[in-house]
């Protein structure tokens, strides 16, 4: 490891994060899929519970390239991922202005915390690609 990496690695961490899990879809390609499958369920499960179909258009690229319609680079799949997080956060934040007074249980509620739990899983999606199995060769074996 050079002084650079080093630095990278210690002083931006979440970008030697996104840089690695680009480098594991390059080398292992489909890796991305199930955790992308996953961070997809969560965005449907967070906007339904808003009375939403998924309008998140990074969300619906994503969707596009795990059902291979539209096939994404890494760094585009990093990107849309970047952008759903940031979308998210949105969200979330005018929710949280409008839940003075909800209660625990309530529709407001659980429309908070799937929002977060999305939040939470584009944060984590760069370890998740990098942790993910490599897939199956397709073929003669």
């Amino acid at each position: 490891m050079n002084i650079n990496n080093l630095f990278l690695h210690v002083f931006k961490p979440a970008l030697a994060a996104r840089m690695a899990a680009e480098a594991r879809m390059v080398a292992a390609p489909g890796c991305e899929q199930k955790p992308l499958v996953a961070l997809i369920k969560r965005v449907e499960n967070a906007e339904s519970l808003r009375g939403l179909v998924v309008t998140s258009p990074a969300a619906q690229r994503l969707a596009s390239h795990v059902a291979k319609t539209h096939a994404l680079t890494p760094r585009q799949i990093m990107n849309h991922a970047r952008a759903l997080k940031h979308e998210q956060q949105d969200v979330l934040r005018d929710l949280m202005q409008r839940s003075a007074g909800a209660r625990g249980g309530s529709a407001h509620a659980r429309q908070i915390a799937a929002t977060r739990e999305v939040v939470h899983a584009v944060r984590h999606l760069s370890w998740e690609v990098r942790v993910a199995p490599a897939p199956a060769l397709q073929g003669n074996v």
